[in-house]
């Protein structure tokens, strides 16, 4: 684009403008990334955002580092992969194996596979000891109907 086809030549204020507002996105991207990380060392047993420490986070960060905690305890603790880590919380949430290949773009068999790993990786627990131990770390979020 010449200059002389650009609507925002000779506006000097709006390219500040917008150079500075870039500049404030990259800012926030690495708060957020960093508090992601600060909060991936927390011990997650425990570990909930009705703490005091979450209070001043914007709706949904707190959760999401809880989970992305959590997600760091289960590589760390289980040997989890991503994806074993992509499919254990849907499951936990009630979805087949069907509906977990469609949300994920890969078969039902590769899901029932990653399922049987994840129980090996777990020391063979039941599904709905997996849950709890889930739900336990925030890997999941257990919210009352009335909510």
């Amino acid at each position: 684009m010449t200059a002389l086809n650009n609507p925002l030549h000779g506006n000097e204020q709006v390219v500040a403008l917008l150079d500075e507002a870039g500049t404030m996105v990259l800012r926030l991207a690495h708060v957020v990334k960093a508090l992601s990380l600060a909060f991936s060392i927390l011990p997650t047993s425990g570990t909930n955002t009705d703490d005091p420490v979450f209070e001043n986070l914007a709706p949904g960060v707190a959760e999401q580092a809880q989970v992305d905690a959590a997600k760091h305890y289960f590589k760390e603790r289980y040997g989890l992969t991503n994806r074993e880590l992509e499919v254990l919380p849907l499951i936990a949430r009630g979805m087949t194996d069907r509906q977990v290949a469609a949300a994920l773009s890969f078969s039902e068999r590769h899901v029932a596979s990653h399922w049987l790993n994840i129980h090996e990786k777990l020391g063979g627990r039941t599904t709905a000891e997996l849950i709890a131990l889930a739900v336990k770390h925030g890997l999941i979020q257990v919210y009352d109907e009335e909510s």
